[in-house]
């Protein structure tokens, strides 16, 4: 589950969507990934793939 704290665009009060968010995530275990992700190594490659191609 992937958590915004920009809570304060969907709930009236930033120390009550902390706290919400706190209460969703308390039981979660966190994973750290390493490495780059399917999007961002994706884009990696179409950029230079376009730098390829326009030295052409």
């Amino acid at each position: 589950m992937a958590v915004s704290l920009s809570g304060g665009e969907t709930f009236s009060d930033d120390v009550v969507a902390a706290a919400m968010i706190d209460r969703l995530v308390h039981p979660a275990e966190v994973l750290t990934l390493t490495g780059d992700s399917y999007r961002t190594r994706q884009r990696r490659e179409l950029l230079a793939k376009e730098k390829r191609a326009g030295r052409d």
